[in-house]
């Protein structure tokens, strides 16, 4: 068994809804009251069969402040609603303690809500006396520019400090806008279509700031976050229309994202409003993705990176090589035999030297062939002295390697 509990601010029934919870044990802490208010309580009992009555309603009035309030909390939920410019803040009402005990009660008896719009110096007082968590501005300047918002505490003892300014927010562009990525379609190889989205009749002017990132240009460079993006300015468009760019180069891949063009709280008076990044890949884009494979290396010399691999661009010419090159080898040989049975492929003689009598026995029966008996050309050594120097020749002959000339 469980418990529905709601509890409502006012002696009278129906006023504004304080606390709505589910609760499975027989008691409850509410922080966020204000003092010396009147609560109504009622409690209903929940189980799997279904849910009892509401019980009666029990009216409590909270304590009495002794001192000056606490500082509130700073201002964490804010939202733009969906049919109308006003703004939706979430009043905290409990200080936060010092020593990490939990909330405690500031002793405020009502909330001031100040805001700030972007470019002003001054805080103006948004909503003069707050008694509800809930609250809801609606006369806000919509004129292009964002606000941001902090609360002081009232009591009958005074007036606390104002708490931390909470985030900038724009009337009239939902939460829902900034929280989604924008819409990116890719219409070519380099073209992308991009609708903006619009704002609602409080900022009839809103333009956006469209950026881009290429590829992974400038990640992390020095001073930089790990894995940041360098955006540049693609083009700024009215909401509500649809751009289209041209002639991006994007085959590592695009990353799209749109900033709100108004006065903000910025360092260059800009504003923090961006969308989250839509990103597309070369994919997208109908481009090839391209991605280096290792060559697998065979024996000592292995091929050098970057020769195209033989199933991807190659196989033609590796084809025609592995033809060629019997067909070369053949021809060579047979050149290289045609030449050896001509006579411009004699062995090479070195000057001044006599031939040796394989050499002659050679010439005369190439010059037989040729003249028949009377064109036989025998060379001797003119005398028995030249002896000598004919063996000299032959061991000079036998050192020197033997060329061939082609």
């Amino acid at each position: 068994t469980h418990y529905a509990l709601v509890i409502t601010a006012g002696p009278q029934p129906g006023g504004p809804i304080v606390y709505n919870e589910t609760v499975t044990r027989s008691e409850f802490f509410a922080p966020q009251l204000l003092s010396a208010m009147q609560y109504g309580t009622q409690v209903r009992a929940l189980n799997r069969a279904g849910s009892g009555p509401w019980s009666a309603r029990i009216i409590g009035t909270t304590h009495l402040p002794s001192v000056t309030p606490e500082r509130l909390p700073r201002v964490s939920e804010l939202r733009v609603q969906r049919d109308s410019c006003a703004v939706e803040l979430l009043l905290r009402v409990s200080a936060e303690d010092d020593h990490g005990a939990g909330p405690v009660c500031a002793g405020a008896e009502y909330i001031e809500v100040q805001g700030q719009r972007a470019g002003a110096t001054r805080w103006t007082t948004v909503l003069q006396r707050a008694t509800a968590s809930r609250v809801a501005l609606r006369d806000l300047d919509h004129g292009g520019a964002t606000w941001r918002f902090r609360t002081v505490a009232h009591n009958r003892f005074g007036v606390s400090e104002p708490s931390i300014p909470s985030e900038e927010v724009l009337p009239g562009l939902h939460a829902t806008v900034l929280a989604s990525p924008p819409r990116v379609h890719a219409t070519g190889r380099t073209t992308v279509r991009i609708p903006l989205p619009r704002g609602l009749s409080c900022q009839p002017d809103l333009e956006w700031l469209i950026q881009v990132s290429v590829g992974d240009q400038g990640r992390e460079r020095e001073g930089e976050e790990e894995g940041a993006r360098r955006w540049q300015v693609l083009a700024i468009a009215r909401a509500g229309t649809t751009y289209t760019a041209e002639k991006i180069n994007c085959a590592a891949g695009c990353a799209f994202r749109l900033q709100a063009v108004v006065s903000g709280f910025g360092p260059d008076g800009g504003s923090s409003l961006v969308t989250p990044e839509a990103v597309l890949s070369a994919a997208d884009f109908g481009l090839p993705i391209w991605t280096a494979v290792p060559r697998e290396r065979k024996g000592p010399s292995p091929r050098a990176e970057g020769a195209v691999s033989d199933g991807v661009g190659g196989g033609g010419a590796s084809a025609l090589s592995k033809l060629l090159l019997p067909l070369a080898l053949l021809a060579l040989a047979a050149s290289a035999w045609r030449c050896l049975r001509s006579r411009s492929c004699r062995r090479a003689r070195p000057s001044g030297v006599l031939p040796l009598e394989d050499d002659e026995e050679d010439d005369e029966e190439e010059e037989e062939g040729e003249g028949g008996a009377s064109g036989r050309r025998v060379r001797r050594a003119a005398s028995e002295e030249e002896e000598p120097m004919v063996r000299v020749a032959r061991a000079s002959l036998d050192e020197q390697p033997k060329r061939y000339y082609l």
